[in-house]
């Protein structure tokens, strides 16, 4: 017979990380909170795509410039000189990416960087929910869709948008 207050609860163990947590007693909620989620996600991409597309941008100056630049060498094969020890290599590899692709379009890049940005609203659901829960998860979630900073760095040449991205889907 198991004995402890959680076995009581009804918990069950988590294949994941071994520790027992308690059965919802609203499965519903299950429901709700993707529902939930769901809504925060499209209204993060549409923010952000709005914001892209339909909002004029900041011009390309001081390190937006530099990264351009190196990208685009990078993206024509002329790669040399296209990093430095000043700025990290990503930024650029990942715009030179976009421009491999789309060609030298900046709007792709903006475009890119909002989707990048509303998964990173999902991944800042997933890590609220594994810290503490799913509504904590959804809350969360919804504040970085709504959060201004995070609406506008997709609009800029910069690595944040980049930078917050690995960051939350390396945690």
């Amino acid at each position: 017979p198991q004995s402890g207050h959680a076995a009581s609860e009804g918990a069950t163990p988590r294949k994941d990380d071994g520790l027992r947590r308690p059965v919802s007693r609203h499965p519903h909620m299950a429901t709700v909170h993707r529902k939930q989620l769901c809504v925060t996600l499209v209204l993060a991409l549409a923010a952000r795509l709005g914001f892209v597309l339909a909002y004029p941008q900041v011009p390309v100056v001081n390190d937006a410039a530099w990264y351009d630049q190196a990208a685009y060498r990078l993206a024509s094969g002329q790669g040399e000189g296209a990093t430095s020890f000043a700025r990290g290599p990503i930024y650029p590899l990942f715009l030179a990416s976009v421009y491999r692709l789309a060609g030298h379009d900046q709007t792709m890049v903006r475009v890119m960087q909002a989707m990048m940005s509303s998964l990173s609203v999902l991944l800042i659901y997933a890590l609220g929910r594994a810290v503490f829960n799913a509504k904590v998860g959804v809350i969360a979630s919804f504040l970085a869709a709504c959060y201004p900073p995070f609406i506008a760095y997709p609009g800029w040449l910069l690595t944040e948008t980049l930078s917050v991205f690995l960051l939350l889907a390396f945690v």
